[in-house]
């Protein structure tokens, strides 16, 4: 069947039906955009994007009976098929969803139609058919942007214009907008500037840049979304300024005028670059007084400290009352400035310049970033990597801040000078602690201190918990612009990463890798929490570069460099997943840092000596396993190995030879770089307590096989001869737990460490879903 339907101007559409008579219904099955506002209709026509990957998905209506069998087919204008290349249909051609690249879409500047059919077969053997035919608007053309300045910039001091100049739009439509776009090495695309399109004058966009090496292009939108994009400049080179004209430059000042004048993206722009000059300047770097002045305590730090965290509530107040957050380049201009600041403030000593009115201004205004969210229209994920990364630097800015914040300590000296300038107007704690061992502070200073950290770490658990929910919006939005078969994964500059896959549900089973730094999870066989292996799910996972929920009342226990997994589970409709209790365990690797003094020290051992003076020439150690759940490292690292060194280890005992918990060969042990490492599980362990180490040797006679029943082969110290090396020897625990949001602390509750690949990696099992931590 066929029907043509015309209107009164001339304009027609036709469209054809083919019925068949079948004994059995086939699937009726009908083709949608992931994204509607990248299919639009216009004069009869559905148009696409083609400056963005296009996700569309196959729904089944009608004779569904599963397992349902799909097939797709692209074809151009003359239903001729093209042929499939990973790279234009990265989620391949047999699934429910297909996705189309940017590649694909823009392989031809001549393709104006596309053909996507799909064929759906029932487990009858019964095949359904849709055909979406799709329309490419032409991108702007003939136009040039061209770059003013200098081959060399100084930062703040000078800055960048492009100007576009005949730029037309091939649809008729019109021109939109010119957005000016920086990448630099390992970054995303930021939206420096945005200016919108005037035909009766040149179009010019004022950009000013921080320290670095940096590419410029120009994206020309038409009023469909549909652009164009060149380069103007590359490699392009920006310098630090000197102290002296960075002072001379009274950014207020010049802030204030830009922004009574209405210019915000430019006075946005100047925060951001005065955050990360900040961050890089030398006469600046709190980190380089500690060492001048030999105390973090100095008058000079505390004041250094207190300038730049006024510098920062500056900007983040200036951000707060300029930025409007109705479009996309707006919130990625206050995003940028905003991370900018973060990720200068993500070190121990630097974290200090963000006080308590900083972080709740930073939290603010990624509270107004992601409401922004659900009225910007943005394409796809890959348009929000650039704010996603900023959002995530934030995130982990303020909890590489927080990270300490349960720690205790005498007279609560980590307090930031930057608080205790405004310590007398914080509402003052009279109530006393839970902690039957804390200490009441023994000056009026000390009190202030006190009541400073106390207050932090109240406000933390409200500022923990708006982070978290803003995250999971923020890969929930994500998620949305996905098809089934895709991984979107965003790194931030200070440690921070997130992977969002969307998959069928037989493809969870396996090992995902989270970010790039090693973390890694692998679900069991056949794991389908969305109910049947035929659902699709997401999975959000996060990586933090140190702990998180650091108020909780056990976290003082915890390295503030943890690295912390969060793992989420949705439905294909993002309805999240409830996991727990579960028969096989999950898999996690999670990558910790290990800084200096975090670790003990590797004891010495004249073993030479001290074992020729003993009547038994066994040298002891002991280690105190404090908690369930923990296990345990012993690095040996010998002078001179031999295959005669062994180690003994008993629980709450003094390990012999005939009585003992452990046994090992020294050379049996792994081996990297000449230490050797025995790692015990945490169920391998006879639970918390004391455990005494023993290292001897054997007489180059002895058979060490005789050691399987030392008791019944009636073994005795008469075997061992004087060690004849020395060594070092350093033991220590580790640990991994899930925070548990009910009652606000972190447990081992159905935690294993089980075995342990390196020190910057640890493996664990776990049992459910939730923040699990490993250090």
């Amino acid at each position: 069947m066929e029907v043509t339907i015309s209107k009164d101007d001339g304009r027609e559409a036709t469209a054809v039906t083919h019925v068949h008579l079948i004994a059995d219904p086939v699937p009726l099955v009908n083709i949608r955009c992931v994204v509607e506002s990248l299919c639009i209709t216009r004069f009869g026509k559905i148009y696409i994007n083609p400056s963005y990957r296009l996700g569309v998905v196959a729904d089944c209506n009608v004779a569904c009976d599963p397992p349902l069998m799909y097939e797709w087919v692209v074809a151009d204008a003359n239903d001729q098929p093209f042929v499939y290349l990973e790279e234009y249909f990265p989620v391949g051609i047999y699934k429910k969803e297909l996705a189309l690249s940017e590649k694909f879409l823009s392989k031809d500047v001549n393709m104006s139609e596309i053909h996507l059919s799909v064929q759906v077969q029932n487990n009858k053997g019964n095949k359904g058919e849709a055909t979406f035919y799709l329309f490419i608007p032409k991108s702007p053309r003939n136009g040039v942007c061209t770059y003013y300045g200098p081959s060399v910039l100084k930062s703040l001091v000078e800055n960048v214009t492009i100007v576009c100049t005949d730029w037309q739009d091939p649809e008729g439509v019109g021109i939109d907008k010119y957005q000016v776009i920086v990448t630099s090495e390992g970054q995303p695309e930021k939206v420096m500037n945005e200016v919108q399109h005037r035909s009766s004058f040149p179009n010019e966009a004022v950009v000013i840049l921080s320290p670095g090496t940096y590419n410029i292009s120009v994206r020309i939108t038409n009023k469909w979304g549909t652009f164009s994009k060149v380069t103007v400049t590359e490699g392009l080179q920006v310098v630090m300024p000197s102290q002296e004209e960075f002072e001379q430059l009274q950014i207020s000042s010049w802030v204030k005028s830009l922004t009574d004048s209405g210019n915000v993206a430019l006075a946005t722009m100047i925060l951001g670059t005065q955050s990360a000059i900040t961050g890089k300047a030398e006469w600046l770097k709190i980190s380089n007084m500690i060492v001048e002045n030999g105390t973090s305590a100095s008058r000079a730090v505390d004041q250094m400290v207190i300038n730049v965290a006024e510098q920062n509530n500056e900007a983040l107040s200036n951000i707060i009352e300029n930025t409007n957050f109705v479009s996309l380049s707006s919130v990625e201009s206050a995003s940028t400035a905003v991370a900018s600041i973060m990720e200068t403030a993500s070190s121990k000593e630097a974290s200090k310049t963000i006080d308590i009115a900083a972080r709740d201004k930073v939290i603010n205004i990624m509270e107004n970033m992601m409401n922004s969210l659900e009225t910007v229209d943005i394409p796809s994920s890959g348009a929000m990597q650039t704010l996603a990364q900023n959002i995530l630097t934030a995130s982990a800015g303020i909890m590489i801040g927080l990270s300490d914040v349960g720690t205790k300590e005498k007279n609560c000296s980590s307090a930031s000078a930057a608080d205790l300038k405004t310590a007398d107007s914080l509402e003052y704690d009279t109530s006393l602690p839970d902690d039957i061992n804390f200490e009441v502070p023994k000056t009026p200073e000390a009190a202030l201190r006190c009541n400073v950290k106390g207050t932090v770490k109240n406000n933390a658990i409200e500022q923990t918990a708006k982070i978290d929910q803003m995250l999971t919006k923020l890969s929930k939005n994500i998620m949305e612009k996905c098809v089934v078969g895709e991984d979107v994964t965003i790194t931030s500059p200070n440690g921070m990463a997130m992977t969002v896959s969307m998959m069928d549900g037989k493809s969870l089973g396996g090992t995902k890798n989270i970010g790039n730094s090693g973390a890694k999870i692998a679900f069991p066989k056949n794991f389908c929490p969305a109910g049947s292996c035929d659902n699709p799910v997401t999975m959000s996972a996060k990586e933090w570069p140190s702990v998180t929920n650091a108020y909780a009342k056990n976290a003082e226990a915890l390295s503030p460099n943890s690295h912390v997994l969060d793992i989420e589970v949705f439905t294909r409709d993002l309805d999240a997943i409830s996991v727990s209790n579960l028969e096989k365990p999950i898999e996690v690797i999670l990558t910790r840092s290990v800084n200096e003094g975090e670790l003990p020290e590797p004891v010495c051992v004249n073993a030479t000596q001290e074992s020729s003076q003993l009547q038994v020439p066994i040298i002891y150690s002991n280690v105190n396993v404090s908690r369930e759940k923990l296990a345990v490292n012993l690095e040996i690292t010998p002078d001179d190995v031999n295959d005669r060194l062994f180690m003994i280890i008993s629980h709450s005992r003094m390990p012999t030879l005939r009585n003992h918990d452990f046994f090992q060969l020294i050379t049996n042990l792994t081996e990297r770089n000449g230490t050797y490492d025995w790692f015990l599980s945490s169920s391998a362990l006879k639970g918390s307590g004391r455990y005494f180490v023993g290292i001897g040797q054997f007489d180059v006679e002895f058979d060490v096989s005789l050691m399987k029943d030392p008791i019944g082969n009636g073994i005795t110290n008469d075997i061992l001869q004087n060690i004849t090396t020395d060594y070092t020897l350093r033991i220590f625990t580790s640990g991994c737990y899930f925070f548990d949001k009910e009652l606000l602390e972190w447990s081992s509750n159905g935690m294993e460490v089980y075995k342990e690949k390196s020190l910057k990696k640890l493996p664990l099992l776990i049992r459910l879903f939730t923040s699990a931590l490993c250090g």
